[in-house]
């Protein structure tokens, strides 16, 4: 059988072109012979999120698929004649250094069977972002979302009433919250799941969110903030005692805070929505 050639480039997100940090997040495939153009990319991006908090997972879903429609649509096109492939992506898919988001030179390997290919890459060039529920729990972002639902579901006229990524300080002594919202009072609300596997990491998280909020009223920044913080318990039981730990360092903070366990969440949400007001 033939041997054929295909080209291949890696999509990388970089959310810091000052730390220049960047990940893989898609691989666009032409296979030149068959006259396919594939994009492929990982369906669950919570480990993203959780490496990124910052990131909008909504406008990086739509590039990835809006990518695998263009890529569609150039399936059984000439794309592969020579000098073509070159300005591919920057004429059908993205501008070079237009965002945080860009594709590498491409690459050629060589197969016999252009799904082989594809699915190879798909069990393999993306395992990082593999993860089940269980998995999936771990992560903050598992928290904001479920709490994102029952905001839409109980009053989606007030949804914006509650601010997303809501910073608390300025300049060098300022950190994200993921929302902020007024009473009469301007509370930072954070989502902490502690659902880890390793005990040291559930102390560790609890003390660098004391840390941050402590500077915070330190700096004169947070007087009239009430720290909000949602926490997630650990599945495991054995990790119960480090958990009860996390918490008493949290209630240590010099500040304004309160402590919502899951179970209390949705009674949180509820009282928020009868209180809330615009946020100035």
């Amino acid at each position: 059988m033939t041997t054929k050639f295909y080209q291949y480039s890696q999509l990388k997100y970089r959310p810091s072109l000052l730390l220049d940090e960047q990940v893989n997040i898609g691989l666009l495939l032409v296979f030149n012979e068959d006259r396919r153009v594939e994009f492929i990319y990982p369906k669950h991006l919570a480990r993203l999120n959780a490496l990124y908090p910052q990131t909008d997972l909504s406008i990086i879903r739509a590039h990835l698929k809006g990518f695998e429609n263009k890529a569609k649509s150039l399936t059984n096109k000439p794309i592969y004649v020579d000098g073509l492939l070159n300005s591919l992506i920057e004429t059908d898919f993205l501008p070079r250094d237009s965002n945080s988001l860009f594709f590498t030179e491409f690459k050629v390997g060589t197969y016999l069977n252009s799904d082989a290919i594809i699915a190879h890459y798909r069990t393999q060039f993306f395992a990082a972002y593999d993860e089940n529920d269980v998995e999936e729990r771990q992560y903050d972002a598992y928290l904001v979302n479920k709490f994102e639902k029952a905001l839409k579901q109980k009053s989606k006229e007030k949804a914006h009433l509650f601010r997303k990524d809501f910073t608390v300080g300025k300049g060098q002594v300022a950190f994200k919250f993921d929302f902020g919202w007024q009473n009469g009072t301007t509370n930072a609300l954070k989502f902490l799941n502690f659902n880890l596997k390793d005990g040291d990491a559930i102390v560790d998280k609890s003390s660098k969110w004391y840390g941050k909020t402590a500077l915070l009223k330190e700096e004169g920044t947070a007087e009239d903030v009430c720290f909000d913080f949602h926490v997630g318990r650990p599945k495991d039981r054995s990790l119960y005692s480090n958990y009860d730990t996390a918490l008493e360092v949290l209630e240590k903070i010099p500040a304004n805070k309160r402590i919502f366990e899951e179970e209390k969440q949705e009674e949180y949400l509820e009282q928020a929505l009868v209180e809330i007001k615009s946020l100035s």
